[in-house]
């Protein structure tokens, strides 16, 4: 629509459609696929800037006579059959995610390129386009978004189908203006075209199609951009089994599709369908709640679940509101078990398969695997669960042996030891589990009990009767244990340099190094005092190095820094 002056064309500054009161400039004022349904409408144009009374007004439009355009629906692949299952495509699953179904194709879906695309030139004066298929599927359900580029006007008979071929026979989904079961249809922008055009998203459920690694898919859909024909095929199959949902539209249930040439002739023998319904008037397809739109009727239809913003606990999922009215799940979980953080798992969001519910304020199970109490210890880790080991050392002759050692080990590791009191007798709190118990006493030689079991928060009970004769080897350990002993100092051998050395050394092992003094070192258990010296090493090839590795590891009972670097 413009103004000629001047041999000058010039756009309007202002286009409503008082029907409705929609804004119609960016529609009208360029000669574009961008079109606007105005059918039985009155538009009202301003110009502001017109300073000759010789205008005329130019104006484009077209109107279609549905009934002589001879096309029929559109098929993909081009041959799809029905009754033969060679004509399916082959499709992989690939477990890539959802689609969100609200009929717009936007970054929301983040569907990526197109699975399957293919070119079409409507007969009904459409732009020529390509429609793109995207499909995506999660464990519950197959997406499919179809992008009709052809397909610019949006008509209440337009509809859609996507048809799987499986054991059972063919399945067949539809989207139409009274269907909506398997999806939802959009009359939207997209990346693919700069102009309004139909789009399609199916969400169809695995538990009506079975869920295979490889599924047979086909497509038909129907507009205005293929015509108005009847368009049924004789060769087609008359009734598919196993249909799951319906259609209308002038295609028919079961017609198939063909390639209709540009400007192809009226059949003579086509079946005329029924006029153009009648223009939609009031408010349609301006948005109305939960991002739907409103029909021709005045209903709002295509409505979300959800409002964006809000937010719900969906069993113990956390779910929030996405922009195209869709419930996504957006909470925290931690632990990774069957509570959202947000959805009672606030305190215990740590402890897998513990909830705020549960909680206990101690570990009151010690032997479920769960950190009940949620402070990050499971069953024997947490002091909750402790339990004691007691009991009496004594000699041959049942006579108590005071200050003897009796040590609980987990390995070569020693957990907890104590000593006995005059009587002989001994106790000490441990953790729950299993331990090797060694008594031990510098005259005595040491007894061993293997295996000795601590119930949670119960006691066990180990006596000892130790055979009278040392236990201390030369090198001033225990012979059941290697390490050394300040007790053993005098006996069967043992030697320390001198009291300091012998305090340095107690509770460590043969050959290590202890510090004697700041400036000074000894090797226990007798070695003499030693200048401290400080070496600072450095490793480097003189042909690169191919590898270098830095590990801490224990030398002499210290820590220190090994270096080791592969040359070549």
């Amino acid at each position: 629509m413009a103004i000629r002056t001047d041999d000058k064309e010039i756009a309007p500054d202002k286009v409503i459609d008082l029907n409705n009161q929609n804004n119609l400039l960016s529609k009208v004022s360029k000669f574009d696929n961008d079109v606007a349904d105005v059918r039985g409408h009155q538009i009202q144009a301003a110009w502001y800037k017109i300073n000759s009374e010789d205008v005329l007004l130019v104006l484009n439009a077209r109107e279609e006579i549905l009934k002589e355009l001879p096309g029929v629906p559109f098929r993909f692949p081009t041959n799809l059959k029905l009754s033969d299952e060679s004509t399916f495509i082959n499709y992989k699953l690939k477990n890539n995610g959802r689609i969100v179904v609200d009929g717009k194709i936007d970054a929301d879906d983040k569907i990526g390129a197109s699975d399957f695309s293919s070119f079409f030139i409507p007969v009904s004066g459409h732009p020529p386009g390509f429609t793109y298929y995207y499909l995506k599927n999660d464990k519950n359900y197959l997406y499919v978004a179809e992008d009709i580029t052809s397909d610019n006007t949006l008509d209440k008979d337009d509809w859609s189908k996507v048809y799987i071929y499986n054991s059972d026979g063919v399945k067949e989904f539809a989207i139409d203006n009274t269907h909506s079961k398997y999806g939802k249809y959009g009359y939207v922008y997209t990346e693919n075209a700069d102009y309004q055009h139909t789009v399609y998203e199916f969400k169809i459920p695995f538990s009506e199609i079975g869920y295979t690694n490889e599924i047979k898919i086909g497509f038909r859909y129907y507009g205005t951009d293929s015509g108005s024909g009847s368009g049924s095929d004789d060769d087609d199959d008359a009734g598919a089994s196993g249909q799951a949902g319906g259609g209308s539209g002038g295609a028919g249930e079961d017609s198939a599709a063909s390639w209709v040439p540009l400007n192809t002739p009226l059949p003579p023998d086509a079946s005329p369908p029924p006029d153009a319904s009648p223009p939609c008037s009031g408010s349609a397809g301006a948005s109305c709640g939960n991002c739907g739109s409103i029909d021709c009727s005045g209903n709002c239809i295509n409505q979300g679940p959800c409002s964006p913003g809000q937010i719900q606990c969906s069993g113990s999922r956390y779910q929030t509101c996405s922009s195209g009215c869709q419930w996504q799940n957006s909470g925290t979980n931690a632990d990774n078990d069957a509570k959202d953080l947000q959805c009672g798992d606030s305190i215990c969001d740590n402890a897998s398969g513990v909830y705020d519910s549960t909680k206990t304020a101690t570990e009151t199970n010690c032997t479920d695997s769960l950190d009940n109490n949620c402070n990050g210890l499971t069953d024997c880790q947490d002091s909750d669960c402790a339990g004691s080991i007691l009991g009496n050392v004594k000699d041959t002759n049942s006579q108590p042996i005071p200050f003897a050692d009796v040590s609980a080990k987990s390995g070569s590791t020693v957990v907890k030891s104590a000593s006995t009191n005059q009587q002989g007798d001994y106790s000490m709190g441990i953790s729950c589990g299993t331990y090797n118990l060694v008594a031990s006493h510098p005259d005595y030689a040491p007894e061993t009990q293997s295996n000795a079991i601590v119930p949670p928060k119960q006691q066990f009970t180990a006596g000892f009767n130790l055979i009278l004769g040392t236990s201390c080897e030369p090198d001033c350990t225990f012979a059941a244990d290697d390490i050394i002993h300040a007790s053993c100092d005098g006996k069967n051998g043992c030697a320390f340099y001198d009291s300091i050395s012998k305090a340095a050394c107690d509770n460590s092992q043969s050959g290590w190094v202890r510090d004697y003094n700041a400036s000074h070192y000894i090797t226990c258990p007798s070695g003499s005092p030693q200048p401290k010296t400080e070496i600072q090493a450095s490793v480097s090839c003189a042909g690169g190095t191919l590898i270098k590795v830095t590990q801490i590891v224990l030398y002499n009972g210290k820590p220190v820094k090994l270096v080791i670097a592969i040359c070549g």
